[in-house]
């Protein structure tokens, strides 16, 4: 299923466990929210969602059970210790206990740019870390911290720290699992390999198009297709697909009289909001303005 389309955590959050004490934080136009609560017993079914999501313990040593892939695990989580969830995975889970948790969402694409930027098959490199329920990582618990931090702040700074946090939180993660990246060969993406995944994206903007889909377009693999796309267009597929949607969004909205969330849907977006904060971020205005000026 489209990760755009999934349901978001924080929302699902709020609405399914009102009575417990909540903080919600996010970083403005950056895919990145935050959930920190006091949980009494329950159990629970987590639906999948269009993020990752990293929970981290605040409890001493609560006691607590998930179903990954149909394996339950349980056992003690100690303060700081923390656990996967990857997208589009529906997550039993069982509290038997007061449990303080802090939970650190980020949209898929956003992190899965990071591990190709560097050669890795997409998040597949992180399968391992999934079967565990209390990871330890003293660079990645500082992070998570950090990153509890920076949102408070709510300005421009902050969102450029969290920038380069989920960088150093992709490679940290990488590094937990074991990944090595490999010497890249010396493949150049010639002129009718990227044609041919220059005109997939065209052809299917409005659809999800995945790094593998683009890679066998070109005839290369995802590994090379990634770093060989880059040195020919200057930016990595995931960035260069989000601008062509945002080009054929300003071309709907300039010879049509679509509505937004109709030219949302037709560029590939997820939702209305979710294309109005990439728009604004990459255009510095709202699409609603922006359409606005050109008609005046």
């Amino acid at each position: 299923m489209n990760p755009r389309r999934l349901p978001a955590f924080a929302p699902f959050y709020r609405a399914q466990f009102p009575g417990f004490v909540q903080q919600h934080r996010a970083f403005a136009r950056s895919g990145i929210t935050l959930v920190q609560a006091q949980q009494a017993p329950h159990a629970t079914e987590i639906p999948g969602t269009g993020e990752w999501r990293i929970t981290e313990s605040l409890s001493p040593k609560p006691f607590l059970r998930r179903r990954i892939d149909g394996q339950w695990q349980e056992g003690q989580k100690p303060s700081g210790s923390f656990s996967l969830a990857p997208p589009g995975l529906a997550i039993p889970v069982e509290v038997t206990e007061p449990y303080m948790v802090r939970a650190l969402v980020i949209e898929s694409a956003r992190l899965e740019a990071q591990f190709c930027s560097v050669g890795a098959p997409g998040a597949a490199p992180l399968t391992p870390l999934l079967k565990t329920l209390a990871l330890r990582d003293p660079n990645i618990e500082s992070l998570l911290q950090r990153f509890w931090a920076e949102a408070e702040t709510r300005d421009p700074v902050a969102r450029l720290l969290a920038e380069g946090m989920t960088a150093t939180l992709a490679g940290c993660l990488l590094r937990l699992a074991g990944y090595r990246a490999q010497e890249p060969s010396p493949l150049a993406l010639a002129p009718r390999r990227l044609r041919r995944a220059l005109d997939l994206i065209e052809a299917r903007l409005s659809e999800d198009i995945g790094l593998d889909d683009l890679a066998e377009a070109a005839g290369l693999s995802p590994y090379h297709f990634s770093r060989a796309f880059r040195a020919a267009t200057g930016m990595p597929p995931y960035r260069y697909l989000t601008h062509q949607r945002i080009a054929r969004a300003k071309r709907l909205m300039e010879e049509t009289e679509l509505g937004l969330a109709q030219a949302a849907f037709e560029c590939g977006f997820g939702s209305q909001g979710q294309f109005t904060t990439t728009f604004t971020r990459l255009v510095g205005i709202s699409p609603g303005r922006w359409r606005a000026e050109r008609k005046r």
